[in-house]
């Protein structure tokens, strides 16, 4: 009953839809833009490549797609929740709600909808963005010597998956990017039961400024980088440092963000008992 209600509260959000129309647009202007600027000046392909793996948004850190989606990144989760748990909190219409069904039936539907429209949204974009790449450039195109700082580092859990198919590994790092995004929007919900704020401006500020301060109590940390989970799930990464990035590393980063999910969504279910 809750689940498929907040799935069509999620869709029928404005704050959702304009976060989707943001994301869309990055997605789809992105390498559009970046083929017709780089068109405009003579022998640029010649020299930089015109192969569609070095172009897709993820990994094209020199465009402003790349530098807007990663600014970006920490207030997509939050937005995305719609904020329909802070609104319903703040009325009487989480008490009605409740009162028709369970506290703990509201509050788990709350969290696995957030979870599955936000994966699913920032999956299917990144996943545009990777076909509107692959059709503006061409697939057979030569790789050129500015190619190989984007393959993959030996050693990384990256590499064997680009040896299969570069393809592969970019459908690979659009599927990590939206789970990332997917636990993230659960943290953010469970926030906002943890630590009730009628402000709707903090409700978004506070959770997004969290990730974006531990993110930074993370990198600042020697020899936890490879724990940022912002870190591990961007491409770049594997190619660029010069620690490699290993499954194991992936695993720690997003078990250490599970565990936090799942103890703020308990306490947030805890919280519930305060409804009647």
């Amino acid at each position: 009953m809750y689940f498929r209600s907040d799935m069509q509260k999620l869709w029928g959000s404005p704050i959702v839809r304009v976060t989707l129309g943001v994301l869309l647009l990055i997605a789809v202007a992105d390498p559009l833009s970046v083929y017709w600027q780089a068109a405009a000046f003579p022998g640029f392909f010649a020299q930089m490549g015109k192969d569609p793996y070095q172009y897709w948004l993820l990994i094209n850190s020199v465009g402003w797609g790349n530098q807007a989606y990663q600014t970006l990144f920490w207030l997509f989760p939050v937005l995305l929740t719609g904020l329909g748990y802070h609104s319903e909190r703040s009325t009487s219409l989480r008490v009605l709600l409740t009162v028709r069904g369970s506290r703990r039936a509201y509050f788990g539907a709350k969290l696995a909808s957030a979870f599955l429209f936000t994966f699913l949204s920032f999956g299917s974009l990144l996943l545009l963005n990777l076909a509107v790449t692959w059709a503006v450039f061409p697939a057979d195109a030569a790789p050129t010597a500015q190619y190989r700082f984007v393959i993959p580092a030996d050693g990384t859990f990256a590499a064997g998956i680009y040896a299969v198919h570069p393809f592969l590994l970019a459908v690979t790092y659009v599927l990590l990017n939206a789970l990332a995004a997917a636990v993230c929007s659960v943290i953010a919900l469970a926030s906002h039961a943890v630590f009730p704020v009628r402000s709707r401006l903090i409700a978004v500020v506070g959770p997004a400024a969290a990730f974006y301060a531990v993110t930074f109590l993370l990198d600042a940390a020697p020899g936890l980088l490879t724990c940022d989970l912002r870190m591990v799930i961007q491409p770049r990464a594997a190619c660029g440092l010069a620690s490699a990035i290993t499954a194991g590393d992936l695993l720690l980063a997003f078990s250490g963000w599970l565990l936090a999910a799942a103890v703020l969504s308990l306490l947030g279910a805890r919280a519930q008992r305060d409804l009647l």
